[in-house]
């Protein structure tokens, strides 16, 4: 499985390989540094031949299958991808050249790292607790501005985290409390927000316009100039 490395910034890959939880590398669009905005899904599936485990890429696969390769019999066909690019873009239709676009300027990860049998059996909270230790410290090295979590599971593990395993980030309890939950987390300068929405799966009921007014609202101009 090829990736077209056209799309791809792999300037962090040195540093990224000193993160021992990080199985599987994330998405890193070659335009990623001019928005610095990274998407953070729930998790790898096992698809029938178990091909992830071992695949340090497979995440880079995935999308550049999914999204950025217009011959690709499977662009166009991840519910969840293209749930993300209609909150972006606050609307039903985005073209492919708009896809291409948002996700050339985005950086995509896996929360839990662990290749998960079905959808219907859950992470165990040991999983999610790594996790959110591995995204904090993929967190250090990309330096994203923006953070939009796909999922409100985990997110009072998060609060745990923060609050045990990596003190070293600075945060606000208050925000825990806060509906849309959006949090603030900063560490040695650097700034991020995390928004929390929905699984664009559908499972619980998912509006699109409903988290891209929240998007839009809180990050005016976030796709300017893509």
């Amino acid at each position: 499985m090829l990736i077209d490395s056209q799309y791809l910034d792999k300037s962090y890959d040195e540093e990224l390989k000193l993160i021992k939880t990080l199985k599987w590398r994330p998405w890193i669009g070659e335009k990623y540094i001019d928005k610095k905005i990274l998407i953070v899904g729930d998790s790898h599936f096992e698809d029938g031949d178990d091909w992830q485990e071992k695949n340090e890429d497979a995440t880079r696969i995935i999308i550049n299958a999914c999204i950025m390769d217009k011959t690709s019999i499977k662009r166009g066909t991840s519910k969840i991808h293209t749930s993300i690019e209609r909150v972006f873009y606050n609307k039903k239709n985005v073209s492919i050249e708009e896809s291409i676009k948002l996700w050339q300027a985005s950086a995509y990860f896996n929360l839990v790292q662990v290749l998960m049998h079905s959808s219907s059996t859950p992470p165990t909270t040991e999983q999610i607790d790594t996790g959110w230790e591995t995204f904090l410290d993929v967190a250090k090295i990309l330096r994203p501005s923006v953070c939009i979590k796909c999922g409100l599971r985990g997110f009072g593990r998060l609060g745990y985290v923060l609050n045990n395993k990596k003190k070293e980030w600075n945060f606000s309890h208050k925000e825990f409390l806060s509906n849309p939950k959006i949090l603030n987390l900063s560490y040695e300068g650097h700034k991020m927000t995390i928004v929390f929405i929905k699984h664009p799966s559908g499972r619980g009921g998912f509006s699109f316009k409903d988290w891209g007014d929240i998007l839009h609202h809180q990050f005016p101009d976030l796709l300017a100039g893509l």
